[in-house]
């Protein structure tokens, strides 16, 4: 693998490493390119295409800090081609408050398939495929 697509999977999993930990909203941010763009495509939680820029996705970021009291992000695959990483993350995360039926206390699981783009090491595209496991 050429360094720039070392480079980007390192930056993916610090990046993913970062939203478990609740980092700052100023480290957060240094992730992202100021032009980035979120997907969030349909899923149990989410019933239509969402898009997101820079602002939007720090907002999120704030409002899932209060929703979830800890998180975990288990990477099972992952593959870089040029600019782009795809990710296969298994998440878990315990409910801060109530959400979509469960109590706070509660675990939601889910599959993720995350698709970045990176320009100079900054995340520019972020594409995310959601499926929750049932509760």
């Amino acid at each position: 693998m050429p360094d720039r697509e070392s480079d980007n999977v390192n930056r993916a999993r610090a990046y993913l490493h970062a939203i478990e930990r609740g980092v700052s909203e100023e480290e957060l941010a240094s992730f992202f390119s100021l032009d980035v763009v979120l997907e969030q495509f349909p899923n149990r939680l989410v019933p239509k295409l969402l898009q997101f820029n820079a602002e939007d996705i720090l907002r999120q970021f704030m409002q899932g800090k209060k929703s979830v009291s800890r998180q975990k992000y288990e990477v099972h695959n992952i593959v870089a081609a040029g600019d782009w990483v795809a990710m296969q993350v298994r998440w878990e995360g315990v409910l801060a408050v109530p959400v979509a039926g469960l109590e706070a206390g509660a675990t939601m699981r889910a599959w993720f398939a995350m698709f970045l783009e990176f320009r100079n090491g900054k995340i520019t595209r972020q594409s995310n495929y959601d499926c929750f496991e049932l509760w």
